[in-house]
């Protein structure tokens, strides 16, 4: 699996394999697995903006584990942060996508336009993604509503 990020929107991700005549289904189980993956990934990096510039740097640097070259009186808050990254991971299971309506289905871009609810611990949040296969039948989501 090959993966990109927006940084302003949300996630894509590349799902190899798919290929189909049809938009594909807004609650397809290939579907909710990419939008809930893309969500983790998202409510992880949240943790860095509050640091603005340099953000994408410390999330990789966390999400590497890599502390090599941190000071030693600094490595107590980066462990610290990675610690509330690994949190949100272990959420995964307890992040649902429910309440899922098809906003838009285009046969002939192969393209649907979808509304969910994400709930996290009786929390809940709309979002909005879409679905397409690409030229190369590849399923291409694209999630909004984290910013």
């Amino acid at each position: 699996m090959k993966k990109v990020l927006l940084v302003c929107l949300g996630g894509l991700f590349l799902l190899s394999g798919c290929s189909s005549s049809d938009a594909p289904s807004c609650s397809s189980s290939d579907v909710k697995d990419l939008v809930l993956e893309i969500s983790v990934e998202e409510m992880q990096k949240s943790l860095f903006y509050r640091f603005g510039r340099g953000a994408s740097e410390m999330y990789e640097k966390v999400k590497s584990n890599n502390f090599d070259d941190i000071k030693e009186n600094e490595k107590a808050s980066w462990i610290k942060l990675r610690e509330q990254y690994d949190s949100i991971n272990n959420l995964t299971s307890d992040l649902i996508l429910d309440s899922i309506r098809t906003s838009k289905v285009d046969d002939k871009l192969l393209k649907s336009t979808c509304e969910g609810n994400l709930n996290l611990n009786g929390k809940s949040f709309n979002i909005t993604y879409d679905a397409q296969i690409t030229d190369s039948g590849d399923l291409y989501v694209n999630v909004y509503g984290f910013y």
